[in-house]
């Protein structure tokens, strides 16, 4: 199995009762591996074995290893969390806020068990300052820069959402954000007052989290920005944020056509709505129609193989008509200032290139870019 047909039925396995009991028994072996194997990439073990683990129609192979990976999780949660709470305690006594943003919040308050809910990584929102200055401050205790940076920490800040990943002594890694998203066409600006709205976590109130309406802003622009590619469990994501939320969705509505993300969080909707997902609203709603087309593109780019993001990103900037060539030549060299040596850039430019030789002939590249397409267009307005 392969291509859409494995990718839908993998965003329509994590949504869980869209799947009957006999489509379960026509799927074969080979097919039910390729499955699990792009469910490894995405880390949708656990959560296929809360939902699936009853079920003999999947091989019960398959229902121990993601009975294994529900417990590796489990474990991993703790520690991630333990993680968590120590860094934000070390950060407020050198009196910096910080914000926990996403997995923090939905692991442990949205899913019904932290373990479903894999992290790779933790996220910390920042004011800017506040965020050089943690960055300083966690050097100085062992933690190091991901992959060393020849371009300045401020100068970071100001192109990106944030800085080069930290990565802790006991190999914890670490975004330290100044905003949430980085500028771009389609994206809207960033609100104000994300930080000052912040709230308590209820099992540890040092700990503060977006409020439930920007977690919702935040899952929905940051789903659209990265066309979908972060697997199904951004589509779990908000359906577990809306199940545990109670919202006032005139209000919703308002702020997100005022501050310009009424087109991300149409299309979250409507693909949740389509895909699975249990927990979201379903009522009248005052947003940008979504083209069916859109919505029917999501899992391909949702549950895509991890390997074929950057061939895709690249590919999409390469053919997107809203960048000059002019301006595509200028980022490419403007990128040169992230390496260390001249050498490390070249050598980037040289992977990119043999990615836009092994893209001209691959369909499914072309498939996905042409899906991608649609998207920014709708996206741009």
């Amino acid at each position: 199995m392969a291509g859409a047909r494995l990718e839908t039925l993998l965003t329509r396995l994590v949504g869980g009762p869209q799947v009957t009991v006999a489509e379960l028994a026509a799927i074969g072996e080979e097919e039910w591996h390729a499955i699990d194997r792009r469910a490894g990439e995405h880390r949708l073990r656990p959560l296929l074995h809360h939902r699936w683990r009853g079920h003999s129609a999947v091989p019960a192979d398959l229902r121990a290893r993601w009975a294994e990976a529900h417990r590796e999780s489990a474990l991993a949660a703790l520690a991630m969390r333990r993680a968590l709470l120590t860094l934000v305690d070390r950060l407020a006594q050198a009196g910096i806020a910080a914000v926990a943003l996403k997995g923090a919040w939905l692991a442990w308050h949205a899913y019904p068990q932290a373990a479903l809910r894999p992290m790779r990584d933790l996220d910390l929102l920042l004011a800017p300052e506040d965020a050089l200055r943690a960055r300083t401050l966690l050097i100085a205790d062992g933690w190091h820069e991901a992959e060393p940076s020849a371009l300045p920490p401020e100068e970071w800040l100001r192109r990106f959402k944030h800085l080069p990943e930290l990565v802790s002594p006991d190999g914890i890694w670490l975004d330290l954000h100044g905003r949430l998203w980085d500028a771009g066409p389609g994206r809207p600006p960033m609100p104000e007052g994300v930080m000052a709205r912040a709230r308590p976590d209820p099992e540890c109130p040092r700990l503060r989290h977006p409020a439930a309406v920007d977690m919702l802003m935040h899952l929905a622009v940051h789903a659209a920005a990265h066309r979908f590619d972060g697997g199904p469990l951004m589509l779990a994501d908000v359906d577990r944020l809306l199940a545990s939320e109670s919202l006032a969705w005139e209000e919703v509505f308002a702020r997100a056509a005022s501050e310009g993300w009424d087109r991300p969080l149409a299309l979250l909707l409507a693909a949740g709505r389509q895909w699975g997902c249990q927990g979201l609203w379903r009522g009248p709603e005052v947003l940008p129609p979504v083209p069916v087309q859109l919505v029917e593109d999501v899992p391909v780019l949702l549950a895509k193989p991890v390997a074929a993001r950057a061939p895709d990103i690249a590919a999409a900037k390469r053919g997107s008509v809203r960048i000059g060539p002019g301006e595509k030549l200028r980022r490419i060299w403007r990128r040169r200032e992230r390496y260390e040596s001249f050498g490390a850039w070249l050598g980037w430019v040289a992977g990119e290139a043999r990615q836009a030789l092994g893209a001209a002939g691959d369909a499914a590249i072309a498939d996905r870019r042409a899906r991608i397409d649609r998207l920014d267009g709708w996206l741009a307005g």
